[in-house]
């Protein structure tokens, strides 16, 4: 059975037509009127009421009580929400019901609404030429939906169940809107699916009791509008109203530096801010170029590259010859993007334009693994930050593959590495971390040996990261330390957790480092504290937001992976985006629940599972200091002291040396255990 809930608030015929249109259109339900305090001539029952089980209010509760009563009192699995203004078209409410096997929360489309759900149509003048219009609509769109962040309470439909789960609506956000934005994203936070379905139309009459407000109500209507805008940006990090879609909009896909967009295609694809090119004049792109023929850039001169439903258009050895190219034109360390259609779906060659498939397993061969790149002849030579498949229409089993390329070369101006341990604990207890059952007092790096540090490696070529197992916050004299930090010419980086609490004057001596980086591994507090363990999800978030407040240019955000979190990887770019924060993703978190629970068993994991991304141990050629100022094998060695320290004149040339004979760096090496960098 369907428990159909309709909240009203006088304007008893707009609610009569409402329960009739039901009644005549629909089966297997029951009727839930609630009527919040009415005034006394629009009580009711009348003619439509007769048919529905009633809940009278003494006052207007608004409408997200009125719906909280309505699902606490239903008897059907199936819950639909109807606003007294909608007219349902035959057929609608159950077609709604039947979607709810794929989709968890479902929308029709209709004339008046705002997001995606608004389609434009005919002008019709009449009941029946409503339901000519619905049925016409219903068969053009049969079986095509749409996955999205939300849609809007006028009419939507769910499984009791559901609500049980994800909570009641917030009635504190009544008199406005945005309380079924809210449900849906914390049902979406939770695993659930949200989606429009196009085989589905009502009519929605829209907002009669805002429109007919006097002025002064009107304005307060629109106070409290702004007032709920900014606490749902602010709950879930990003601007919800102008995000229905899933798909994050071109404006928020990081542009860098010289950035070029190849195969821009049409003028609503291309990326503001970066070069868009494409062969074709007509599609108004910022260089006409054919791009088989090479890039008109100079030899490691671009920042990032993004090829977004492109490389499936070029055949393979073309694609082969691309990839040489964009790697001679990246610089060191530059990104490239791509999107393409899957042979895991029935997008890959559906087009008739596609030249080539590809999935998510040919962009692991192609230009990583030194035997693949001989084999195909490429000069070209990547690591992998990021490689997943999105399922991009569910209905019709099309899957697109991302890849984000990182390039490998060498570069002069690269700088060398430090690793200077600041403290050596931290009030977490992160499942991997070897140091999270550490007991007794933190250990802190003498300003002192800061100085030793920051005086032998004062120049730009030289990068310091101020962490490794420990947080930096914790420091006695961190204001002290970032002074000193500001007047180095080296490049200095800070990484923090932010799982504490920060006084204002150490937040702003953020400001004398090159960049910081903040970890986090979950939107939620459940999701964050399987590897955060111990941590405080809610100072996170008010640290993020005051950090984010300082306009910092440096600032980076890490999403740890693991495949407890995947399901928040969206929400969480948009979270970084809407702070202003660069984004990144570690990969190399993805493993067993098991390997998150036991941690560390030894200093070197023993069971590596991930690709190489590199040809050489990157991390054993960084200079490691611990906060005593000894020498160290590396940064994932803990505690593995070389015998020479900060005060070593000669240490720095024996370094290497001291390194690659250490017995436990030769069984690593040996083993690949450095693979997991």
């Amino acid at each position: 059975m369907i428990s159909i809930i309709i909240p009203t608030f006088d304007q008893n015929d707009m609610t009569n037509d409402c329960i009739q249109a039901v009644m005549e259109t629909s089966h297997d339900y029951e009727i839930i009127v609630i009527d919040n305090g009415s005034t006394p001539e629009y009580k009711p029952p009348f003619t439509g009421f007769n048919e529905c089980r009633i809940i009278r209010n003494d006052e207007n509760k608004g409408f997200p009580a009125a719906v909280n009563q309505g699902i606490e009192a239903a008897r059907g699995e199936d819950i639909v929400l109807l606003n007294n203004d909608v007219t349902v078209t035959p057929g609608a409410i159950n077609r709604m019901a039947g979607w709810l096997n794929a989709f968890d929360i479902v929308g029709p489309i209709t004339n008046y609404a705002g997001g995606t759900q608004r389609v434009q149509i005919a002008s019709y003048q009449s009941i029946d030429e409503l339901n000519e219009e619905a049925e016409a609509l219903a068969e053009a769109g049969e079986g095509e939906s749409e996955e999205v962040n939300w849609i809007i309470g006028f009419c939507m439909a769910f499984k009791k169940s559901l609500a049980d789960d994800v909570g009641s609506f917030d009635e504190s956000l009544w008199p406005c809107s945005g309380e079924e934005i809210d449900f849906c994203l914390r049902a979406k936070e939770k695993g659930y699916t949200v989606g429009i379905v196009y085989d589905t139309y009502v009519h929605h009459e829209g907002s009669v009791t805002f429109r007919d407000m006097e002025d002064e109500g009107h304005l307060k209507y629109l106070e409290v509008c702004a007032r709920n805008e900014a606490y749902l940006k602010e709950r879930w990090g990003f601007d919800v109203w102008n995000r229905q879609s899933i798909e994050a909009p071109p404006e928020t896909i990081p542009v860098t530096g010289i950035t070029l967009n190849l195969g821009c295609g049409v003028k609503r694809s291309h990326l503001e801010g970066a070069i868009n090119i494409d062969s074709r004049p007509e599609v108004e792109p910022d260089l006409i170029c054919d791009i088989t023929k090479g890039l008109p850039y100079e030899d490691d001169s671009v920042d990032m590259i993004y090829a977004l439903d492109f490389i499936e258009h070029l055949e393979r050895p073309e694609v082969v010859e691309l990839m040489d190219e964009i790697f001679r034109v990246l610089k060191p360390g530059g990104r490239f993007h791509h999107r393409t259609p899957s042979d895991d779906g029935r997008g890959a060659w559906q087009d008739p334009t596609h030249r080539s498939a590809w999935n998510i397993n040919t962009w692991r061969f192609y230009f990583v693994e030194p035997e693949y790149r001989d084999l195909y002849g490429t000069k070209a030579h990547f690591k992998i930050i990021d490689l997943h498949d999105e399922i991009t229409d569910q209905e019709n089993k099309i899957v697109h593959t991302h890849c984000t390329y990182e390039v490998v070369k060498q570069s002069p101006k690269d700088p060398k590495i430090i690793v200077a341990e600041l403290v050596d604990g931290c009030g977490l207890r992160c499942a991997l971390c070897w140091n999270r059952n550490r007991k007794g007092s933190m250990k802190q790096m003498s300003l002192e040996t800061v100085g030793k540090i920051l005086d032998k490696y004062n120049d730009p070529v030289h990068r310091i990261a101020w962490y490794n197992w420990g947080e930096p916050f914790l420091h006695n004299d961190f204001e002290t330390f970032a002074e000193m930090v500001g007047e180095s010419n080296a490049q200095n980086m800070m990484s923090s957790s932010l799982s504490l609490p920060i006084t204002d004057s150490r937040l702003e001596s953020l400001r004398h480092f090159d960049s910081i980086n903040i970890s986090l591994s979950g939107m939620t507090p459940e999701i964050y504290n399987i590897y955060h363990i111990n941590g405080n999800f809610d100072l996170v978030m008010k640290n993020l937001k005051r950090l984010s407040e300082l306009g910092l240019s440096g600032v980076s955000m890490t999403w740890l992976s693991h495949k407890h979190n995947a399901f928040q990887l969206q929400l969480a770019k948009e979270f970084a985006n809407s702070l202003g924060f660069k984004f990144f993703v570690e990969q190399h978190l993805n493993c067993e629940v098991e390997d998150l629970v036991s941690g560390f068993e030894h200093e070197l994991l023993k069971d590596p599972k991930y690709p190489n991304d590199g040809d050489a141990c990157h991390i054993g050629g960084w200079d490691v200091i611990d906060v005593d100022g000894n020498y160290l094998l590396c940064c994932a060695s803990h505690n593995v002291k070389i015998g020479y320290t900060i005060d070593d004149i000669e240490g720095e040339n024996m370094l290497s040396d001291a390194k690659l004979n250490n017995p436990l760096c030769m069984d690593c090496r040996e083993k690949e255990c450095w693979r997991m960098f």
